[in-house]
């Protein structure tokens, strides 16, 4: 299994690690594009530390590639993620904060198409 991330701000890449990392399989790989933003770089560690995953990061890309980053990174998955009640309590509270933004932009992205599809409906 792969993962590949390429998100620029630590709330993409924490998201996408918070939500899809679980599903990454045992022996899988974690890719992560953008490692040059301080901020990727950032989510990255605080994730890594949380899960406290202690596979090495390889670099793939060099850092002339990017400017004032590292390059891209990857690492092999190589510890099953533990079940919700043995996690530690970072991940338990990064979950809660994921599924919240989630739920307001789900509200929010149906109030805004309902709005533009009465608006439609009314205007033919």
């Amino acid at each position: 299994a792969l993962l590949s991330i390429d998100g620029d701000t630590f709330e993409s890449t924490w998201e996408t690690l918070m939500t899809l990392y679980e599903h990454v399989a045992v022996g899988g790989f974690v890719s992560v594009l953008s490692f040059a933003g301080e901020a990727t770089e950032q989510a990255v560690e605080t994730f890594r530390d949380c899960a406290k995953i202690t596979s090495p990061l390889i670099f793939y890309l060099p850092e002339d590639n990017f400017a004032g980053g590292r390059g891209a990174t990857y690492w092999r998955k190589d510890v099953a993620v533990s079940s919700p009640q043995e996690q530690p309590a970072c991940l338990q509270a990064g979950r809660h904060v994921v599924k919240t933004i989630t739920k307001r932009w789900r509200s929010h992205f149906t109030r805004t198409v309902t709005r533009k599809t009465n608006v439609t409906s009314l205007e033919t």
